[in-house]
């Protein structure tokens, strides 16, 4: 356990704090309501973005925390180690927890771990090349995502799976008339079955950017490519993460350039993300955090509002005793 570093953006904990809030009030059934619950398929809701949001989050502390390893010297092997051990943790506890649900969005992340410290410009661009010089600079990054995502594009159009045809989308089960009953999520679903085994995968699944609104032709079932969380379809990838970069270009602004916020009280919370995470996951309706009550919506939505608060007050609490749980 060690302190946090000086010198941190305020923001980004802040976004990282809002996205674990809203994921615990989710699991927590989010008072019943409908928009708190994810989209069975296809389709977009609250509940959907938060876990994105949580990983872009993850992807953009990476990149600042190497920024800052690289410029003290510390030797490229040991930053990939590091980071090596630390995807190992975070797999080990998904599939431990059994929430992550998703085979082919784990090897992206893992993979785009690695891939993160094959290089790191040094030069610094003429101003007039300043509107594109994010692609300029980090050209071989932008390469080897594309070669990631053209992967990806490539298992979901053409694998073949046994008694499905290609492409297909779909839920599966009674889906088109139970047509295609054992063909839930296509290819991400055949790959997650056979590497993990349907013991190790999540056992309840609910079966906007402008390219995502380009490929999904902005409707809910009828785009090339639907945005869709079960499956982490390219629409859904590009709607959520447009989404986390406007919602921290935000509070960059309003936290960390103007300061007319402290970003409290999910600062807090962004501190001890993953130990938020654990602890609600493991306490589950375990009492104070939850307790049964009638059927009516206000009754829900209070409980799970104070098990929510609850975790924000731990969190503050572990804040000022300097605990801070890492991985």
């Amino acid at each position: 356990m060690s302190p946090p570093q000086k010198q941190r953006l305020r923001s980004l904990d802040t976004v990282r704090g809002v996205a674990i809030v809203i994921m615990i009030f989710v699991n927590y059934k989010g008072g019943r309501y409908y928009f708190f619950h994810h989209a069975r398929w296809n389709g977009l809701t609250i509940a959907d973005v938060v876990f994105p949001w949580f990983m872009w989050i993850m992807g953009t502390s990476m990149a600042l925390s190497m920024r800052s390893l690289l410029r003290k010297s510390v030797p490229r092997r040991r930053i990939f180690m590091n980071i090596l051990k630390r995807s190992c943790i975070l797999f080990a506890l998904g599939i431990i927890l059994n929430t992550y649900g998703g085979m082919l969005w784990k090897i992206k992340m893992l993979v785009f771990r690695l891939t993160s410290l094959l290089r790191y410009p040094n030069i610094v661009l003429q101003e007039k090349w300043a509107p594109v010089r994010d692609i300029l600079l980090y050209w071989g990054e932008w390469l080897w995502m594309f070669v990631i995502l053209l992967i990806h594009i490539l298992l979901t159009f053409l694998l073949e799976v046994p008694g499905c045809p290609r492409g297909y989308l779909g839920p599966g089960g009674l889906h088109n008339g139970g047509k295609y009953f054992n063909c839930t999520g296509g290819a991400a679903g055949y790959i997650d079955r056979v590497v993990l085994g349907e013991s190790h995968m999540y056992q309840h699944p609910t079966a906007k950017g402008l390219i995502a609104i380009t490929l999904s032709k902005g409707s809910k079932n009828d785009g090339w490519i639907p945005v869709n969380k079960n499956l982490w379809s390219i629409s859904y990838i590009f709607a959520t993460g447009a989404m986390a970069f406007l919602l921290l270009s935000i509070c960059y602004f309003v936290i960390d350039v103007k300061r007319w916020w402290t970003g409290a009280p999910f600062y807090f919370s962004g501190m001890n993300s993953i130990l938020l995470y654990v602890g609600h996951s493991l306490t589950g309706d375990l009492f104070p955090w939850s307790w049964q009550v009638g059927q009516t919506h206000w009754e829900h939505l209070l409980v799970d509002l104070w098990g929510v608060t609850l975790w924000v007050i731990i969190s503050i609490w572990l804040y000022y005793q300097r605990f801070f749980l890492t991985v």
